[in-house]
Parts: C-alpha cells; structure tokens; sequence
C-alpha cells in the first residue's frame, strides 16, 4: 500500500467510526465523505443530539484510527496528521455544558472505546465503502451495518451495487468523453 493509499485508509476509518457509532445512537447520519479539505478529514453529517453523553460519535473517528494503527494514539496523532482537534473541542464544550468532568468525562471516552471495539466490523465495511466510493449516504450507513450485523455480505446492498454502477459510468464515460477528444 502506497503511503496515500494508507492515509486515505485512515480517514476512511475516521470517518466511519464517527458515521457508525452515530447510527448506533438513533442519530440520523445523511452522508459521510472522505474530501479533504484544510480543516477536516472529510465529513460526517449528522443531525447531532445535544448532549455530551450522546455524542461520543464525536470521539469515535479519533479511537477508530488508533485501533486502525496505534501509532495515531496520544499526542503524535497531531504530528501525524490527525485531526482531532475540532472533534475533541465540540465533545469538550458539550462536557462543559452539561457539567461533565473528572471521571465522568474519561467514562464516556471508555464508552466510545468500547463502542469502536464492539462495532469494529462495521466501522471497517463502511470505511472501504468510503475507500471506494469517497462519498456515501446515511441509507447506505444503515444498509452496511444491518448487513454486517446479520453475517450478510455487505457488498451486494442494492445501495453498494447503485453506487459501484455510478461510479463504473461516470469511470467509462470519463473514458468515452477522453477518446471522443481525441
């Protein structure tokens, strides 16, 4: 694996545990994406509840890169790319708010641990649906981990197999339309 095949296995992974433990918590996931930008590793759009101790989902893209790699954990995840930051801020205030601290704060970050371990397997087939695709919906979240979570193979979802056709006709016609030029 190149190195920019492994750091966009990372951000799939990334991504991904945030859009799976949000789906576990009833949160509506509407898309999620892997499109860098100066800030982010990609999105995961979720209509957020507002609560601390419902949104580990926030936390859950950072412990999903060091089960990934555990070369992420602690303060070189920054040196190494990570960003975390606007994560942990968000979480942060929302402790703040609800006046969690001390011991309550380091439970919930245990409970998103644990979250990531008992949902490893989903948090993987989304991340390589985000690895192929780059951007999947919400519908297609739910569709992997039903899939997952009932020993089905994942893959064949009508939401994979829609996806994997746009992706083959935007791929040929991309080819026809560079041929057609020429």
């Amino acid at each position: 694996m190149t190195p920019e095949q492994k750091e966009k296995q990372r951000r799939c992974h990334h991504l991904a545990g945030h859009a799976v433990i949000a789906h576990r918590l009833g949160m509506s996931v509407e898309k999620v994406n892997i499109i860098k930008t100066e800030k982010r590793l990609g999105c995961c759009a979720v209509r957020q509840n507002e609560t601390a101790a419902d949104s580990i989902h926030l936390l859950a893209g950072y412990e999903a890169e060091v089960k990934l790699d555990p070369k992420y954990k602690g303060d070189t995840a920054i040196d190494n790319g990570c960003s975390i930051a606007p994560d942990y801020r968000t979480f942060w205030d929302l402790c703040e708010k609800d006046n969690i601290r001390g011991h309550q704060y380091f439970a919930l970050v245990d409970k998103t641990r644990k979250a990531v371990d008992d949902n490893w397997p989903q948090i993987e087939a989304v991340a390589e649906a985000l690895f192929q695709f780059v951007q999947i919906t919400g519908d297609m979240v739910g569709s992997i981990v039903c899939a997952v979570d009932n020993g089905d193979d994942y893959t064949t979802t009508s939401e994979w197999e829609l996806c994997s056709e746009i992706k083959n006709s935007r791929h040929h016609m991309c080819n026809h339309k560079r041929r057609k030029k020429n």
